[in-house]
């Protein structure tokens, strides 16, 4: 997901935090950050209670994007029945499409807002009225 292009970084990473439920533990956010190869991989439990250990370099680095990565076990079994490798990869998909992608959002800028400095326009006038 792209990050914001507003705001400070701290900011941009909230607003991911935000759109990620709580009911899954075994979430993990991975941040890119601009004009950098570092990246930062944090559990979405502990960014919730420390959100500036998300960021790098003291939260200078504004994100440029956030990876959901969602970790289960795998099932041992071969086929497709219960406890399979094929049948565990399902049910995980259907459980992170279901519990976190489809609830994202991307970021949309907030809509310009007229200036208050700006001159009042006249009050149109009467001129073509008949009473």
């Amino acid at each position: 997901v792209d990050a914001p292009k507003t705001g400070r970084p701290l900011t941009r990473l909230n607003w991911m935090i935000r759109q990620l439920p709580e009911a899954v533990h075994d979430l993990r956010l991975d941040v890119a950050f601009e004009n950098v190869r570092t990246t930062t991989s944090t559990m979405v439990s502990a960014l919730r209670e420390d959100r500036p250990s998300g960021l790098t370099d003291g939260g200078r680095r504004a994100p440029r994007t956030f990876t959901v990565v969602l970790i289960r076990e795998m099932g041992l079994k071969r086929g497709a029945g219960q406890g399979s490798f094929v049948g565990s990869v399902y049910e995980g998909l259907e459980h992170f499409y279901g519990s976190v992608v489809q609830d994202l959002k991307p970021w949309t800028p907030a809509a310009p807002k007229l200036s208050t400095s700006r001159q009042e326009s006249p009050e149109p006038s009467n001129a073509g009225d008949i009473t």
